[in-house]
């Protein structure tokens, strides 16, 4: 009984972990423009976005405005979502 509740155990963890890598690789740019306007205060529509990497739950990606670049990144599960922190 302990075997099958195990295997259950990791095969749910797995599914969720896939889902939210999912999930996080079809994250719109408008969703990360406005992730990143709140951050840097500036107008979403005027922010571009590239080099989006994800890896599993990680989601980094660079994001540029006027003359400014910042390197970006946020952990998100289905779950939670942490704060996008752009340095």
């Amino acid at each position: 009984m302990k075997i099958i509740m195990t295997v259950s155990l990791i095969l749910a963890t797995t599914l969720l972990t896939a889902c939210a890598s999912l999930n996080n690789s079809l994250t719109p740019e408008k969703t990360l423009q406005n992730k990143v306007s709140s951050v840097i205060h500036a107008n979403p529509d005027n922010i571009v976005i590239t080099n989006k990497q994800t890896q599993g739950e990680h989601v980094e990606f660079t994001a540029s405005v006027l003359d400014k670049t910042y390197h970006c990144h946020y952990t998100a599960t289905l779950l939670k979502q942490t704060d996008t922190i752009c340095e």
